[in-house]
């Protein structure tokens, strides 16, 4: 008999409380639809209400949801889940992602970032995940030096061998007229670059030499780029059921995902532990120029005086990995892709490229100092940039207690706020009225270079901007002139076309190519 009345009162129980779930559930959604500071601005109406319909458009790279044709259908304001607004008005760049202002505090990133620390212990966050200003300020002065377009220079000779490494794969592609996906290749150069200049490996991670994926890492970071990005938009009870159900119900890849990313982390510390014993036995046997050396040294001259430790300099290498390779490649990847299909624009450029090659302008290996005085290579570089940027979605950031004008809007604080750069960068008032187009000579007008520089997100904006971007634009200006000297690329058909996924990172594929060797002398 007490078991039938503690099953009955379990049931009760139960139902009750189910009821209040569904209750407080229902009465949050009328709140939200039509009672909230933000209920006056245009958006999906799901979107108004849950921020389960943001978390399908990240985890399932819905464009529509977040790039451009968001803004085309309901303005610059834009209502994409309950406390958060995706803004496209160039006008609110500066306040949002710009320095601090006088007497006035500044957009601290949002709850987003932390779902990508690696939480390696004794360590600060690492740049990109640090939301505390002042922590983010510090760790950026101790990095600031090694990251100068000048200290980058001294790692050209790790460039230079992955370049080759490169090269030789491609002749072997193009002895066998086969078809190959140059976006595979241009991924795996990425990342063996990364792998000389901070894993201290000659020769990368060997994705090049060997054809493969090294640790399964390209995998492993896309899946966890989507997964990591979209968890922040789910309702936080419902976070680790959902994580569950991604490694039950998501596949191979997504468990491959949330499973591998351990083992960057535990390569990045193992790496870093074996250059430190290196350099106490015989400090003289260690004379790579490398980043992985600087970085250690920071610890070795001054760690204790500014705070910087053996731990710091596994998060580096961690953190150069999981958001350098990836963002470097699709910018490639495009850069490549339109101007193999826009015809004047290869002859253009590759014309431009061989003058300088017979004049002695420029020389193999490449020098990036050379290949930035080439105008019509750093007007394709930037417009390849602009009309595919390596993020799908934006970057959050909070407004600050007691709310902000922005762009003529007030929101209240605590309100997060989103720029799409996918949407910035076809802006027709920044970058005219053909700014859906790739065309480079935008960028050799005088007149309005100055604009669009100011309202460039390739890389970030104002005290955040990416730590890294010197290191991406070297290997870009030192790639591109050498593989348009020595090769020809002709797609599969006239026609081929690239698919995109349009996720929290906008990977590519399909850049379906034969490659021909080029009759030239050098």
């Amino acid at each position: 008999m007490l078991e039938v009345l503690s099953l009955h009162a379990l049931v009760i129980a139960t139902a009750t409380a189910l009821c209040l779930a569904t209750a407080y559930a229902v009465l949050k959604a009328v709140h939200n639809r039509y009672f909230h500071a933000l209920c006056h601005f245009p958006g999906p109406a799901l979107a108004s209400v849950t921020s389960l319909w943001y978390f399908r458009t990240v985890r399932y790279g819905i464009a529509e949801n977040c790039q451009k044709p968001l803004h085309d259908k309901y303005g610059a304001f834009v209502r994409i889940a309950p406390d958060t607004i995706a803004i496209s008005d160039p006008a609110a760049i500066a306040t949002i992602y710009g320095p601090k202002r006088r007497n006035e505090p500044v957009f601290e990133k949002a709850v987003f970032y932390e779902s990508f620390r690696s939480n390696i212990a004794g360590a600060r966050h690492d740049s990109f995940s640090e939301r505390n200003e002042s922590k983010h300020a510090e760790r950026r002065k101790i990095q600031a030096p090694l990251y100068t377009q000048g200290a980058v220079l001294k790692y050209e000779p790790c460039i230079d061998r992955i370049i080759e490494r490169l090269r030789s794969r491609l002749h072997s592609i193009a002895c066998t007229s086969e078809v190959t996906d140059m976006s595979i290749w241009l991924r795996k150069y990425a990342f063996d670059v990364l792998g000389e200049i901070f894993f201290g490996r000659e020769g990368g991670f060997g994705m090049l030499e060997h054809g493969v994926d090294y640790n399964g890492w390209c995998k492993t970071i896309v899946a966890t780029q989507d997964i990591g990005a979209a968890s922040s938009y789910m309702p936080y009870g419902l976070r680790t059921i959902w994580i569950l159900a991604e490694l039950v119900f998501g596949g191979p890849t997504a468990r491959q995902g949330i499973n591998g990313i351990g083992k960057l982390v535990t390569d990045a510390t193992e790496t870093v532990e074996d250059r430190s014993q290196v350099r106490k036995r015989d400090h003289d046997a260690v004379s790579r120029e490398d980043m992985l050396s600087r970085l250690i040294e920071a610890v070795e001259n001054r760690g204790d005086e500014v705070g910087w430790n053996m731990h710091d300099v596994s998060v580096e290498a961690y953190s150069a990995i999981w958001a350098g390779a990836d963002t470097t490649a699709i910018a490639l990847t495009s850069i490549f892709y339109h101007v193999h299909k826009s015809p004047e624009v290869l002859r253009r450029l590759r014309s431009e490229i061989d003058h300088a090659f017979s004049t002695g302008a420029m020389g193999m290996p490449v020098r990036f100092k050379d290949a930035n005085q080439l105008p019509y290579l750093v007007a394709v570089i930037k417009e390849g940039m602009r009309v595919h940027h390596s993020l799908g979605t934006g970057l959050p950031r909070l407004v600050p207690k007691g709310g902000a004008d922005v762009a003529g809007q007030w929101l209240p604080g605590g309100t997060t706020v989103i720029m799409n750069p996918n949407a910035l960068n076809l802006d027709t008032t920044i970058f005219g009225n053909d700014a859906d187009i790739f065309r480079p000579e935008r960028w050799l007008d005088e007149g309005r270079v100055a604009v669009m520089s100011r309202h460039d997100l390739s890389f970030g904006y104002g005290p955040r901007i990416c730590a890294g971007r010197h290191i991406t634009m070297t290997e870009i200006y030192k790639l591109m002139p050498a593989v348009l000297r020595w090769y020809d690329f002709e797609f599969e058909t006239p026609d081929t076309e690239w698919k995109v996924w349009h996720g929290w990172f906008q990977h590519q594929r399909n850049v379906n190519v034969r490659v021909k060797l080029r009759q030239i002398d050098g």
